[in-house]
């Protein structure tokens, strides 16, 4: 793991300055860390995947938003869009459920590709506590179908959903944050996640980790525990966002900051994560141009 500190940035209360005082960090830890960032990427895709359904015609958006708030046709309706949750019996098999009672159900207007119109639903289930997207298409403003449903745990909070234009001018990309990934005893895990729709499906182009614990019981009284928060913010641009990370990783007295700008690869199609310097000491040409 490569950690680049910025000099100017050394002080008890905010970052272990010296390539020594890093190595003191549990190698441990070290490796248990760059592990699940490896795999990151990988658990969040198909986390999403899952609940990936195939193309199908569907009424007007307005007209489903309506009978999701309703009483009747719920429950077909949630159906028809892949809206299932898990239960899990005595022996710890999953068991699908049909979720029925939802909340929050709101519609945005979306530019997603330069062609055709497009709309994003949310919608978060109360019983089956798992907060829903779906997005529909439609290539001439009248006949819409479903393009995808994408469906998210919650447990204490339900993720934020925001579009961006983050690639080209005019095109919009879907912006989860607060996305629950893991959660249990002694870890807990939520991710950044981008989606973006390319030809005619939807595509994760960033899985980032915003805030992580990894809490190690021990014997004594010395704190192991690993801890990783993440400021995400995105800088306005004058014809898209650039979008930013302030990382902050923690085991017991030790901690490391760093801060990184996420670049458009058009090759790869995915956002790559470049290390800089602070972004408040760098010019404003500097944080919008391609070079980091």
């Amino acid at each position: 793991m490569s950690v680049f500190v910025n000099p100017k940035n050394v002080g008890s209360d905010r970052i272990i300055g010296s390539r020594g005082d890093v190595a003191k960090l549990s190698l441990s830890g070290i490796r248990v860390f760059g592990l699940l960032l490896a795999l990151n990427f990988l658990i969040g895709s198909f986390a999403c995947s899952a609940n990936a359904k195939s193309p199908t015609k569907s009424q007007q958006p307005e007209e489903i938003v309506r009978l999701l708030k309703s009483n009747g046709g719920r429950e077909r309706m949630a159906a028809q869009l892949g809206m299932w949750g898990k239960r899990w019996d005595e022996q710890g098999k999953a068991q699908r459920i049909q979720c029925s009672e939802f909340e929050d159900v709101t519609l945005l207007p979306a530019k997603l590709q330069k062609k055709g119109a497009y709309a994003v639903l949310q919608a978060a289930s109360t019983d089956c506590r798992r907060f829903f997207i779906t997005i529909f298409q439609s290539a001439d403003g009248r006949r819409w179908r479903m393009l995808r449903t994408l469906g998210f745990e919650t447990r204490h909070s339900k993720p934020k959903v925001s579009l961006k234009t983050l690639v080209e001018e005019g095109v919009q990309e879907i912006v989860v944050e607060g996305r629950l990934v893991d959660y249990g005893t002694g870890m807990h895990q939520q991710n950044i996640t981008i989606f973006k729709v390319m030809a005619n499906s939807v595509t994760i182009v960033l899985n980032q980790v915003q805030n992580q614990v990894f809490a190690v019981p021990t014997t004594g009284h010395k704190n192991t525990d690993l801890e990783e928060e993440s400021r995400f913010w995105f800088q306005r641009c004058p014809k898209r966002e650039v979008l930013f990370q302030e990382q902050v990783v923690q085991q017991g007295d030790k901690r490391i900051r760093r801060w990184m700008v996420f670049r458009w690869n058009p090759d790869l199609t995915v956002f790559e994560g470049i290390g800089i310097d602070q972004p408040e000491e760098m010019p404003a040409s500097d944080l919008c141009g391609s070079r980091p």
